[in-house]
């Protein structure tokens, strides 16, 4: 009767695997970071040689190529603006801001924190590149804000920021930390507005600004979704098998839906108000590291007709562009 059970089981996991409706592969070099544009109708990768390239996804040609002698400095994270008109590049240290309308470089800053060897962790840009948020690996969050021409310092965590984003217009702002810690903070006198604490280094947070609501989960068997005017609790995801570590998250449908990518290749779409999987998926694999670099809801109708109404797509470390039914 157990072993009945388990295969039954395993049947249901593998009825609820859906195939990608479309795979594309923009290049044969492994990337390190890869950012889609909110319709996916863009997509910037960064390989190991620190080659930068935007891509039209449609006819996945280059728009723009920067090379390594593009730069005097390894570049390891990339952010894009929600306008899809400014990106941001980042070293170690130093920060390049480059305007996509016509590929000129606009802006170069040396990222300085209070520890003079700390390193940039995470990036954000606002919807024009007017507000942007650098995380360091001590801790630290610099806002810059390219209007007021006004450069802030706050010490907000005890480790490596690992994600960093507005919260309300620029008012506020969501951090997440290698502490184990969750953010949401004043961005003029750096006051904490609410904080969150898991036993273990932050590795997955999603918000979603409309709806309210937070995910969380660190490197343990600990995650959390919550929403942020009533304070209540969702109930927490029920795994088909053991846990698996998240790599990204990302709120769909107004946020009564949540899609987590595993450090592997496992993509899994939940519901919210119950806790229960609905769907999982697997990237087309190139390599044996295969995982999600970036992940954005998309409409089918304007971006991919062949498909019916609400997508979700998602870029790999492979360079591979996947499209996935979520209806």
């Amino acid at each position: 009767m157990v072993g009945l059970l388990v295969l039954l089981a395993g049947c249901e996991q593998a009825s609820n695997e859906l195939a990608s409706v479309q795979t594309k592969r923009l290049t044969q070099e492994t990337l390190i970071d890869g950012v889609l544009s909110s319709q996916a109708s863009m997509a910037v990768t960064l390989n190991r040689k620190s080659d930068v390239i935007v891509w039209n996804t449609e006819s996945s040609q280059p728009i723009y190529h920067w090379s390594s002698d593009d730069f005097s400095v390894p570049i390891f994270k990339l952010a894009l603006s929600g306008n899809q008109q400014q990106l941001a590049v980042a070293g170690k240290q130093q920060l390049i801001l480059f305007n996509l309308k016509d590929g000129t470089r606009v802006l170069q800053w040396q990222a300085k924190s209070f520890n003079p060897d700390a390193s940039i962790s995470s990036l954000y840009l606002n919807h024009d590149a007017g507000f942007m948020l650098v995380g360091m690996s001590d801790g630290a969050i610099l806002t810059i804000n390219r209007q007021s021409n006004q450069l802030s310092q706050f010490k907000q965590h005890d480790a490596n920021v690992s994600h960093v984003e507005l919260y309300s217009a620029d008012e506020q702002v969501f951090s997440t930390s290698h502490d184990g810690s969750a953010l949401i903070w004043s961005t003029n006198t750096g006051d904490i507005i609410k904080r969150y604490e898991f036993p273990q280094r932050m590795n997955s947070a999603a918000l979603d600004t409309k709806a309210q609501r937070i995910f969380l989960a660190d490197a343990l068997d600990n995650h959390k979704t919550l929403d942020l005017i009533t304070h209540a609790s969702f109930p927490t995801l029920e795994f088909w098998g053991r846990y698996r570590y998240f790599r990204k998250a990302l709120f769909i449908r107004q946020g009564t839906e949540l899609i987590t990518a595993t450090s592997k290749n496992k993509v899994f779409q939940w519901d919210v108000a119950t806790g229960k999987q609905l769907s999982q998926w697997q990237l087309k694999a190139y390599t044996a590291g295969t995982t999600v670099l970036s992940m954005v809801e998309t409409t089918a109708d304007t971006h991919h007709p062949q498909t019916n109404s609400r997508t979700l797509t998602t870029l790999s470390s492979d360079g591979a562009i996947e499209v996935w039914p979520i209806d």
